[in-house]
């Protein structure tokens, strides 16, 4: 449920001041992670611009997360992933679904439509998290059913005939970087679920590609919509399982027992496997460096236009 105010909202303030001046998108991004606005939104932009811009903003995380995720690697906490039979039980079609569509929604829904104070932006987030409480507790139909109506409805409700919460606004305003952040770091935090307990310890790290992911999504959210955190969430998650999803549809079973086990051990497979065990690199291997030459030229354009204004003063 995207913030309908997204889109309409006049820029004021900090907002104003930011667009008021033209700005390379490295300095725009950079501007609004020492100060973000919750309460005004961007004016609006044509599709292909937008699309351009998220894509040369991801670019500039893609590095870094993949490079933490190496650190990852070398600590040697991968065998103690809590996921692995989840991933391989699923086709790989309800693995697309569940990674690229149905999780970013719901996650999204859960940590950046709060962003905008709203209070259907906070009745479904909560609504969302009840109903996996009471999934957890073990309340089957047709109690489950009657919660997930009532709940329902009450957001239909809200969302219909949002009221007025000068309060909450006035919140927002007053602490916008609290409320971001503190989403910011929930997000990534919350992925520390993803390993066993016995590695816990190594929270910082292990959820930092998660977090650096957050901060790009929350931009998206605030700036271009709330959708656009959804898309961006999705394509991350496609462009990571990309390979996963192509040896679940492609390899054979021996092939698929060994990704999970030792992905690197590819001899005396097949030749089709090894193909595949290639293809997957090379996409994820073009995958940064078209990444890298996006950085790049972010990054530079960002630098003339600081040269151009300390050359102004």
């Amino acid at each position: 449920m995207a913030d309908s105010s997204d889109n309409t909202a006049t820029a004021s303030g900090p907002e104003e001041a930011l667009n008021s001046q033209p700005r390379s998108l490295l300095g725009k991004y950079l501007a609004f992670l020492r100060s973000p606005v919750l309460t005004t939104s961007s004016q609006p932009q044509s599709l292909p611009q937008t699309c351009k811009q998220s894509l040369r903003l991801y670019s500039l995380h893609l590095l870094p997360i993949f490079a933490v995720g190496i650190i990852i690697g070398t600590l040697g906490v991968q065998d103690s992933n809590a996921n692995p039979d989840f991933f391989t039980e699923l086709s790989p079609w309800w693995l697309f679904a569940l990674t690229v569509v149905i999780l970013p929604t719901v996650e999204e829904i859960i940590f950046r439509l709060p962003l905008r104070p709203k209070a259907v932006n906070l009745a479904l987030p909560a609504s969302i998290i009840f109903c996996l409480i009471v999934i957890a507790a073990g309340i089957t139909m047709p109690a489950l059913g009657l919660t997930i109506a009532a709940l329902t409805a009450l957001n239909f409700y809200l969302w219909r005939s949002p009221p007025k919460l000068k309060a909450l606004e006035n919140f927002y305003r007053r602490y916008p970087r609290i409320i971001f952040y503190l989403s910011t770091v929930l997000f990534g935090a919350i992925h520390i679920t993803n390993y066993e307990q016995d590695v816990w310890q190594l929270l910082p790290i292990l959820v930092l590609p998660q977090t650096i992911l957050a901060l790009w999504m929350g931009f998206l959210r605030l700036r271009y919509g709330f959708l656009w955190a959804v898309l961006g969430h999705g394509l991350h998650n496609g462009f990571v399982l990309t390979p996963l999803i192509v040896v679940k549809i492609f390899g054979s079973p021996e092939m698929q027992e060994r990704w999970f086990s030792n992905p690197g051990a590819v001899d005396n497979l097949p030749m089709r496997d090894q193909l595949l065990v290639v293809g997957s690199g090379l996409f994820i291997l073009g995958g940064l460096i078209v990444g890298a030459i996006a950085a790049w030229k972010t990054i530079s354009e960002w630098r003339r236009h600081q040269n151009i204004i300390r050359n102004g003063k």
